[in-house]
């Protein structure tokens, strides 16, 4: 069992959990961000083609659920991938108002490039980090989301 005391103290702004996971997302996004420039493309979108290379034959919908983006976000993003031929939609054939969305050969051979720019991104994010540390802190991310998400329901 773990000791959540020092988390439910009065600890400044510097010692919150939420500020600290929120600046830290802030910091490695805008660095994401500026890495991605060059190829045009958003972390956002770079997030789609990377959902999009990890589940095959998958849905709009299926989709922005796996990535936790609403339907607008979603749809905008596929809308502006697709305009760049990164990846194009395929009626379903179970649900005529469904698409399936599948990524190009372009597409592919862009998300690895922008793959290696989040790589560096990480790198940098979690240089002087044990390897031990990165599990430890990756494991308690999720954890944190999954009680979130229980919470929730």
């Amino acid at each position: 069992m773990h000791n959540s005391s020092s988390i439910n103290n009065n600890n400044g702004l510097h010692e919150s959990l939420g500020f600290l996971v929120n600046t830290a997302a802030r910091s490695m996004r805008i660095a994401l961000e500026e890495g991605l420039k060059c190829h045009d493309v958003t972390p956002t979108q770079w997030l789609v083609l990377k959902g999009l290379n990890e589940n095959a034959d998958i849905t709009q919908r299926v989709l922005g659920q796996k990535l936790f983006l609403d339907n607008a976000t979603i749809t905008r993003q596929i809308d502006k991938l697709e305009q760049m031929d990164m990846l194009h939609r395929q009626q379903s054939e179970d649900d005529r108002r469904a698409y399936r969305i599948i990524i190009t050969q372009k597409g592919i051979k862009l998300l690895q490039k922008l793959d290696e720019i989040a790589n560096g991104v990480n790198s940098i994010a979690m240089s002087g980090v044990t390897e031990k540390k990165i599990q430890t802190i990756l494991n308690g991310l999720g954890s944190i989301r999954n009680n979130l998400e229980k919470n929730q329901e």
